[in-house]
């Protein structure tokens, strides 16, 4: 990424400097999940996304381009709206996230549990939105560390172990925060 004198700048902004980072990561989830149950099923897409990720200039045209991808292989069918095309004047993180939800008549924000510790949940209850998150508990344990504790995983992995079956199980994962 080309980071000097550009902290702070919107992701959209973010210039990718070279496509070395796509190959990189290429070879360290195929030597992660290479060995994962239905691997074959998702790696040509993959393959595909990281190589088509060397010809994008932008870090969001790279998130973008992945998101949608997963949104196929998980079977979601909502649409991806990015919000620099969304005229919302909040600029604090909570306000802007509750603006965009309202924008979109959302009743329910999703976020993983990191999200969290930066997410004032009772500014979204107060807006009459209510906040879920991921449940890592509720995944099947395919990965487990040595006390036997599931670990929490990435999307590519859930569909490099679970297949088909990763759409139901993330659908069955999310519970609502008590505020």
């Amino acid at each position: 990424m080309r980071t000097n004198g550009r902290f702070g700048q919107p992701i959209s902004d973010v210039e990718i400097s070279d496509d070395r980072w796509a190959k990189k990561h290429m070879r360290s989830v195929e030597q992660s999940l290479g060995h994962a149950r239905y691997f074959d099923q998702v790696w040509e897409s993959w393959g595909d996304a990281y190589a088509n990720c060397c010809n994008l200039q932008k870090l969001s045209d790279v998130n973008h381009l992945w998101l949608e991808l997963v949104m196929i292989q998980l079977a979601l069918t909502s649409k991806v709206h990015r919000d620099s095309s969304i005229a919302i004047p909040e600029t604090d993180k909570n306000s802007r996230l509750i603006g965009i939800c309202r924008h979109f008549g959302a009743e329910i924000y999703r976020t993983g549990p990191r999200g969290l510790d930066y997410l004032d949940v009772a500014q979204f209850k107060a807006a009459g939105i209510t906040v879920e998150t991921i449940e890592y508990a509720n995944y099947y344990p395919y990965r487990a560390t040595q006390n036997g504790d599931t670990v929490p995983v990435s999307v590519l992995e859930n569909l490099a172990y679970m297949g088909t079956r990763a759409p139901e199980i993330l659908r069955h994962s999310y519970l609502k925060v008590k505020v």
